[in-house]
């Protein structure tokens, strides 16, 4: 989804019960410095997912993960 992405800097996508964004292809992005992801019901599987792709990306200066389902 953002591994094409060449102008969009803030994507706000919360509160939209996604459970999955491995398909967002963060490691890819280098134009995304605002993600709003608060209110969906990410697990902690798709947080480690997600955490996985944050060392290659090196655009993103802000994340908003409140209200989600993570344990730990």
């Amino acid at each position: 989804l953002l591994a094409q992405n060449i102008s969009l800097r803030r994507l706000d996508i919360s509160d939209n019960d996604i459970r999955d964004i491995s398909s967002l292809e963060l490691e890819h992005s280098h134009v995304i410095t605002e993600l709003n992801l608060a209110g969906n019901h990410l697990s902690d599987e798709a947080l480690t997912l997600f955490a996985q792709q944050l060392p290659y990306n090196r655009s993103l200066h802000r994340l908003n993960l409140q209200r989600n389902d993570f344990t730990t």
